[in-house]
């Protein structure tokens, strides 16, 4: 997870401002808010750790706690307070930080600073990326599914499959 994370961090589109300034020293600090769905996780801690090693950074936790309508003032704050990054965990935050393919409104969601997500399971079904190749959009970051092939080759390398049970819930 570590690793899928600080890959996702690097590979931002727009990832050459922010790393350009470690290079020259312009800032003491880097500033990153994360905006969290239910509190701090262990993603989180790892991401932070692994950056405060490399970088001088500080962070701002933001716990919505389950209520989307704080959004919106984090938002505010990212972009007041200037902020070099936004980590946003889940996809209904990121869907809120960032919009949906094709319904991004420039004074709700963030398009001018760079965000990083992390557990969104689908970010193609969820409209926050239209395929898994860049999007021009200052956003990327990491899914925890893993594709259904790869699950798949992973159990044949375990055992013979002879029988699989798919669980299926309409609802």
């Amino acid at each position: 997870m570590r690793r899928l994370l600080i890959g996702g961090l690097l590979s931002l589109p727009l990832s050459k401002p922010f790393l350009a300034r470690s290079a020259h020293a312009q800032r003491s600090n880097y500033t990153i808010m994360l905006i969290l769905f239910r509190g701090q996780t262990a993603a989180e801690e790892a991401f932070m750790l692994y950056l405060k090693e490399r970088l001088p950074v500080e962070f701002l936790i933001r716990d919505i706690a389950g209520d989307r309508t704080k959004i919106r003032q984090f938002l505010n704050e990212a972009r007041q307070r200037r902020v070099d990054l936004v980590y946003t965990f889940g996809t209904t935050v990121t869907q809120e930080v960032v919009g949906v393919m094709g319904a991004v409104d420039r004074n709700r969601h963030l398009v001018d600073i760079p965000v990083v997500f992390n557990i969104v399971a689908d970010p193609v079904g969820a409209g926050i990326a239209d395929g898994l190749a860049p999007t021009g959009r200052n956003v990327t970051g990491v899914s925890q599914l893993v594709p259904l092939r790869d699950q798949i080759s992973a159990m044949q390398r375990l055992a013979t499959i002879r029988k699989l049970g798919v669980i299926y819930n309409v609802a």
